[in-house]
């Protein structure tokens, strides 16, 4: 995936990288539908890199090391998730399960 963005980017000068949301896709299949969770680990924490400011891409990150059986790591990422966005409900809800649930 990235090679082709590569390729475009060198072609037009211009940095071209993969949509939050692609990403974030794209780590999800691997994550549940490929049971790649090192792949889909590595997506989510590329997405985390591109993208520093979003609350989803954190609370991504976090499903997967919920999914790997990193729990202290998914709570991590679900405060940073809440950090950036107080309001996100449903990361809120993640957080207090895996709280409740020790």
């Amino acid at each position: 995936m990235y090679i082709n963005y590569k390729k475009i980017s060198d072609r037009i000068g211009y940095t071209f990288s993969p949509t939050e949301s692609d990403i974030n896709q794209l780590a999800y299949t691997f994550l549940f539908l490929k049971n790649d969770k090192d792949k889909a680990l590595e997506l989510f924490i590329q997405n985390t890199t591109n993208y520093p400011n979003s609350a989803y891409a954190y609370d991504s990150l976090s499903d997967a090391y919920k999914a790997l059986g990193k729990r202290e790591m998914a709570i991590e990422n679900l405060e940073k998730a809440l950090e950036l966005n107080p309001d996100q409900e449903f990361s809120k809800r993640k957080l207090e399960e895996l709280l409740n649930n020790q």
